[in-house]
């Protein structure tokens, strides 16, 4: 399909749907908390209506987590076994545009700015984390029918770290999205070690 863009332009509460997924057990989530279950185990964003299922295409769901106060900013871990693959999935507010009475044409461009803004910022806290982070591709991803409907970015680098239990060079995938149903980011991470041939379960997780 194209599952993960097309229908997150659509709608972000079938977001990962598309797909046929294994039915679990639901989660526990406490009171109070941004999220909430279902029968067939995927817990879904409250917020948002983002749904995370268990499973994802052979990606196993780890968890979820919650990084501010209200839950508007939140992610699921997800991993892959066979190659090691871990990868999460984070929503949270796009910064909004600020231009009242501004042309459609003003408008657009701001949020233009904001998104790579939005890139660059998380393309920072790799660097900022991995000192020996090397940027090996940059691009913008453009809006499709197929993908999401506004332009998106992706990076791609490599570093040292401790990765499935031992120290190695591993690749990681940046692809950020702003202005998703017009308030929200949608920001992938997905790394792996950097010998693995993880092409395939990385396409079909993603959907584009």
């Amino acid at each position: 399909m194209k599952v993960f863009p097309r229908i997150c332009c659509i709608s972000l509460s079938i977001l990962f749907l598309g797909c046929p997924t294994i039915r679990h057990p639901a989660s526990t989530v406490p009171p109070g908390s941004p999220f909430g279950d279902t029968p067939e185990g995927t817990v879904r964003h409250v917020h948002s209506g983002m749904e995370f299922p268990a499973e994802k295409a052979k990606f196993t769901r780890t968890g979820v987590r919650q990084y501010d106060a209200r839950g508007l900013n939140v992610s699921a871990a997800y991993d892959f076994f066979s190659p090691r693959i871990a990868a999460t999935v984070f929503i949270y507010p796009t910064p909004p545009v600020r231009s009242i009475g501004s042309p459609p044409a003003v408008i657009e461009a701001a949020r233009g700015r904001i998104a790579e803004g939005v890139f660059r910022g998380a393309m920072g806290e790799i660097t900022q984390a991995h000192g020996d982070a090397e940027l090996l591709e940059e691009r913008e991803i453009p809006a499709s029918d197929d993908g999401f409907d506004r332009p998106g970015y992706f990076a791609r680098f490599t570093y040292t770290a401790n990765f499935a239990g031992r120290r190695q060079t591993v690749e990681s995938l940046l692809y950020t999205f702003s202005f998703v149903d017009d308030r929200w980011t949608v920001k992938y991470r997905i790394t792996y070690p950097a010998k693995s041939d993880a092409t395939n379960a990385v396409e079909r997780f993603l959907g584009f």
